[in-house]
């Protein structure tokens, strides 16, 4: 099995920035190598390759997912398995990948997995799930992986994957089983209903383009899309990253028990300068606001909590043009 993940460093691994720099041998028999650099020339590369002959998937996902992500010293953003599975194994894959994915979270090391599935009508439908850490991608043959990685090592957190201004995916040809994506609308529709990754074409554009971006769980929730888990992944670490200087700081503490009202300004602004500084400015998010109970009883507890709202970006999924005769322009 082959295990591809995007801006990693892990000790002892296979390192590269540049396709022409591969080993022959990988150049020839690791498709998705070649098109992680079609799309993110320059953007280094770890991997593990592993012997699909010795190693099951299961433990592919439950033990070499640790290696990768436990490698990088906190720098492993999303990473990509282009080992094909069948949709039987899909469930219990699912859910060990967001187990090794959520125990990384707690410790402030968010990834997002991204598991391949052949396509099939028998499919489970991903969207009853809540592996909100983990997203399917289709594909036969598991090159996908690097095309998938590619565009997310190669666009901010808050952009849709399948955002046509950033061009079609390198690729002259992509199956859904036995049949081209554009002889296909029908297992088109069928897979994105149930949750799944997967390229398709759009009228008038040549090349293929992503559908939409789920993650392996219920659609109506706040992680429910890659772009939403990235976010809110970011938000955490600059979190992380601005009060972790405060920690065993002295409180001040206002006459009637509560928290002294220049320490709530002081933490409120903190982040908000952080996030606006680091994700508003950039265009990651619309707006952020912090907001801190005064009532907290920090001298019980020993600990403060700030709630920290964040107004996310939009998405043109679709546009409706009305159109129709007028016998007047005047408003």
């Amino acid at each position: 099995y082959g295990l591809v993940g995007s801006e990693m460093c892990i000790r002892d691994s296979l390192t590269y920035s540049n396709f022409k720099d591969l080993p022959s041998s990988l150049q020839t028999n690791v498709p998705a190598l070649r098109h992680y650099f079609d799309l993110a020339p320059g953007k280094k590369l770890n991997f593990i390759i592993v012997d699909a002959d010795e190693v099951s998937m299961a433990e592919v996902v439950s033990d070499w997912l640790h290696i990768l992500i436990d490698g990088c010293g906190g720098e492993i953003r999303f990473v990509a398995i282009d080992s094909v599975q069948e949709h039987s194994i899909l469930v219990a894959n699912i859910t060990d990948a967001n187990s090794v994915a959520n125990y990384h979270a707690i410790k402030y090391d968010p990834v997002i997995v991204f598991l391949p599935v052949k396509f099939s009508t028998l499919m489970p439908d991903l969207t009853t799930g809540s592996a909100n850490r983990v997203g399917v991608f289709v594909s036969e043959t598991g090159k996908e992986a690097g095309l998938l990685l590619g565009r997310l090592a190669t666009t901010p957190v808050q952009r849709h994957i399948g955002r046509v201004k950033d061009g079609a995916m390198p690729i002259t040809e992509f199956m859904i089983g036995d049949k081209k994506a554009e002889e296909a609308d029908d297992r088109v529709a069928e897979v994105v209903a149930k949750g799944y990754i997967t390229l398709g074409t759009i009228r008038g554009k040549s090349g293929y383009y992503y559908e939409t971006q789920p993650l392996a769980t219920d659609p109506s929730g706040d992680y429910a899309i890659i772009s939403n888990r990235r976010v809110i992944d970011k938000a955490v670490l600059i979190a992380y990253q601005t009060y972790v200087n405060e920690l065993k700081d002295e409180i001040e503490i206002a006459a009637d028990g509560t928290i002294a009202p220049g320490v709530i300004k002081h933490y409120q602004g903190l982040i908000e300068n952080a996030i606006n500084l680091q994700m508003t400015a950039n265009g990651n998010i619309s707006r952020a606001r912090a907001y801190m109970d005064a009532a907290q009883n920090v001298l019980s507890t020993g600990k403060i909590e700030v709630t920290l709202r964040i107004l996310p970006v939009g998405y043109a999924e679709e546009i409706v043009v009305n159109l129709g005769f007028t016998t007047s322009l005047d408003e």
